[in-house]
């Protein structure tokens, strides 16, 4: 047992280990011994804050590691057709090429553009720097809103469903536009990642434990059971080679938390995804559906 006294000095942590045994008269007894481990408690914290540095030191590293990855790929495309378009010769370049090498450029720019800012957001929300307007608000006006919003986005070869009862007020307490923004990126990667089938955008209420939970499900490419541990990380990918800064999920994941939520992913390879934002339901006496 580890405890510690308020000496003069300040306090000391001591250890005592004692055993039950029997004497020679064939009693119970007990014996132990305690001894001053202050040295080694002290050792013990400077070892854990070591790591702890080394942690943050590694994390740091790797993060720009990623970030200079990241930059690298739509930096090289910018760079490298535009010198074409500048250099010696461009007047022979045809319209058509001109125009295309542009576009690429332009699209480069705009990857460029969302990994800034995604990192600029991701860091403010580690700081505490990202200020949530939290408010009550009806969460089917809020997916029926996004669901709308959607609709011309979606592709045409998919069905796109709005699953959800909406002759009932669902009282929430939350960043409306926060919130918008973490399903945004659920369905921004539905829509990428299926080709055929559906996307549905739902919304269920858990009256037992006075939860809603809204759901993102689709017919896409899935992921792998080894790889849904990981798709929360940072820069984490489940494709490198896809375009995209690799943290909208990092970023959804805090922003839920944030609001006092929770994210749950089920995924089968092959057969699609739901990702599911859990929220409490806010204390309304008017919400007569939990009357």
């Amino acid at each position: 047992v580890r405890f510690r006294f308020d000496e003069k000095k300040g306090y000391q942590w001591y250890e005592l280990r004692c055993r039950s045994l029997k004497d020679i008269k064939g009693e119970m007894m007990l014996a132990g011994i305690m001894q001053n481990i202050q040295e080694s408690v002290e050792r013990e914290h400077q070892l854990i804050v070591a790591k702890q540095m080394a942690e943050k030191a590694e994390l740091k590293q790797s993060f720009l590691n990623n970030m200079s990855h990241e930059i690298r790929t739509p930096l090289n495309a910018i760079v490298g057709f535009t010198n074409v378009l500048l250099g010696e010769g461009s007047e022979e370049i045809d319209p058509d090429e001109k125009a295309s090498m542009l576009e690429i450029i332009n699209h480069n720019n705009e990857l460029l553009l969302k990994l800034i800012n995604d990192v600029l957001e991701i860091s403010r929300l580690d700081s505490g720097g990202l200020d949530f307007d939290m408010k009550e608000w009806n969460m089917t006006d809020i997916v029926k809103e996004i669901y709308k919003t959607y609709q011309p986005l979606i592709r045409s070869s998919l069905q796109f469903r709005l699953e959800l009862d909406d002759t009932v007020p669902v009282p929430v307490h939350t960043d409306r536009l926060r919130f918008a923004q973490v399903i945004s990126n659920f369905l921004n990667n539905a829509n990428k990642f299926t080709q055929n089938g559906y996307i549905a955008l739902g919304c269920k209420v858990d009256k037992k434990h006075r939860e809603v939970r809204i759901y993102v499900e689709d017919s896409g490419k899935g992921i792998d059971e080894k790889e849904l541990m990981m798709i929360f990380e940072r820069f984490y990918k489940t494709d490198e080679f896809e375009q995209g800064s690799g943290l909208g999920l990092a970023i959804s994941k805090v922003i839920i938390e944030r609001l006092s939520g929770r994210i749950k992913v089920h995924s089968e390879k092959g057969k699609g995804s739901c990702f599911t934002v859990i929220l409490s339901l806010a204390d309304a006496p008017e919400n007569h559906m939990l009357n």
